[in-house]
């Protein structure tokens, strides 16, 4: 007998196939790491909760506090995450809420890199006071700029740190107002209606669109501009290092290098160092001889001043470093504002004035104070009774602009209803807010009950209508 050829089939290999580990939430990628324009932590849990179809304080309060074992959801100094924002921004700092905000967001989305949204590697090293903003703050152009060309609306750690104050791209300052005649609010860090590029409170666009009245804001001088073209490339290039670092930088390791930049400068004179930042001789020997850390402005004072980035201050290696003094070394880079003389007479005449006039919309306390150049103490010395009033007055129209904006989305979610109800289309909040001009509306509970009672409504007379 001749060889006989088999036929040869295709082999299966029955294995289970490995099944790779679920997150409980979405895995949303973080934007920015490893750059100077890093995400921070709170526009990243906003984003989430956003990506979950939920607030972000119902986030916050239903799934990551429960999980933060010792702190309370609202009470005191050990409240991860109050409903109201309040000091939100420290989760984007260095202390125990961003710690445990870090730890429980990382096991329910898996990723391994969220602490590199916040200062956290830099506990150590940089002094919490002086350095994170309480409040949020944003530049409208980079809104509107990252909308026209369909990027990702975020909000930049860079923008969380206090001695960062204007956008150096745009050449304007930070907002931290929104920029609406009816609402002017700051806005936390993350409240719970948070969104990126939109306001917390009044939920409309934050960027810098037509027909929108943006805050004056005074024009950015020449040391002001130079100021912030040093610190924001030196503060960024901080946040883009974070994910090289194999350890964190300790206190020992910046007294050394102050010691050394100490005796490269002055020979080991701690007075006439001093004398070369514009400190106090007693600043420098809580340094040196006390362990203590500076706050992150006097950090860049020291950088500007000895012509050094900051991530070499905190992570330089005292043998290799080469010190010089600055041509024209920066006195104060914060140069406070000097204040107009009060004039007291003038400013009661002028909240006289403003308090009788017909101006519409009438303008707040705290616009009245820009125009005056004054601060909101100062009216209130002048004339408590007119502040009061004026604020008043102003409030009293904020309830009626809401009113009005009240009934007019109820009015808008009828005809919509009636619409779709005609046209035996089920009235479903999908159905209905696809046809709304805005769909998040109907986040608000409010707004739904107001919605459930149009069904019932209509459920009620076709039923009469029935033989």
């Amino acid at each position: 007998m001749g060889n006989v050829a088999f036929e040869e089939y295709e082999k299966w290999d029955l294995s289970p196939l490995p099944v790779p580990t679920r997150s409980t939430l979405f895995s949303l990628e973080p934007i920015g790491v490893g750059t100077p324009w890093v995400e921070s932590l709170t526009s990243y849990i906003a984003r989430l909760a956003d990506a979950h179809c939920i607030f972000s304080g119902t986030l916050m309060e239903k799934i990551i506090v429960p999980l933060a074992f010792g702190f309370s959801p609202r009470k005191g100094a050990q409240a991860l995450y109050k409903g109201d924002g309040d000091k939100s921004n420290l989760l984007n700092a260095t202390g125990p809420r961003a710690l445990r905000a870090v730890q429980e967001l990382e096991k329910l989305t898996l990723h391994k890199d969220l602490h590199f949204l916040t200062l956290l590697p830099w506990t150590e090293v940089l002094y919490i006071r002086g350095l994170i903003r309480l409040t949020r703050a944003w530049c409208p152009l980079c809104y509107e700029q990252w909308r026209l060309s369909g990027q990702t609306i975020y909000d930049p750690l860079l923008w969380a740190l206090l001695p960062v104050t204007t956008c150096v791209q745009h050449q304007v300052h930070l907002s931290q107002f929104c920029p609406y005649e009816d609402c002017c609010r700051q806005l936390p860090g993350l409240a719970w209606r948070s969104r990126p590029g939109y306001c917390s409170y009044c939920q409309r666009w934050l960027g810098n669109m037509r027909g929108v009245v943006q805050p004056s804001s005074p024009p950015l001088d020449s040391e002001d501009r130079e100021w912030q073209q040093w610190v924001i490339p030196s503060m960024g290039s901080l946040l883009a290092t974070t994910p090289t670092l194999s350890t964190a930088p300790t206190k020992n390791q910046v007294t050394t290098v102050l010691t050394s930049c100490v005796q490269q400068i002055s020979g080991g004179n701690a007075c006439a160092f001093a004398q070369h930042l514009g400190v106090s001789q007693a600043m420098v020997t809580h340094w040196l001889h006390n362990g203590r850390i500076p706050q992150i402005e006097i950090l860049l004072r020291i950088c500007y001043v000895l012509n050094i980035q900051l991530s070499e201050l905190l992570l330089g290696d005292v043998e290799t470093l080469h010190l010089c003094l600055t041509e024209t070394p920066l006195q104060r880079p914060h140069k406070k504002r000097q204040q107009k003389l009060l004039d007291i007479e003038h400013v009661r005449q002028v909240l006289e004035t403003v308090l009788t006039s017909n101006e519409y919309p009438p303008p707040s306390l705290f616009e009245v104070s820009r125009r005056l150049g004054h601060t909101l103490r100062s009216l209130y010395k002048c004339h408590h009774p007119a502040c009061l009033e004026i604020k008043n007055k102003y409030r009293t129209y904020l309830q009626a602009q809401r009113t009005e904006r009240i009934q007019q989305r109820q009015e808008e979610i009828r005809q919509v209803a009636l619409d779709l109800h005609a046209k035996r289309i089920s009235l479903t909040q999908k159905h209905i807010a696809s046809h709304l001009t805005q769909p998040a509306i109907l986040r608000d509970p409010n707004m739904r009950e107001f919605l459930r009672e149009i069904c019932r409504q209509l459920e009620r007379n076709e039923g009469d209508s029935l033989p």
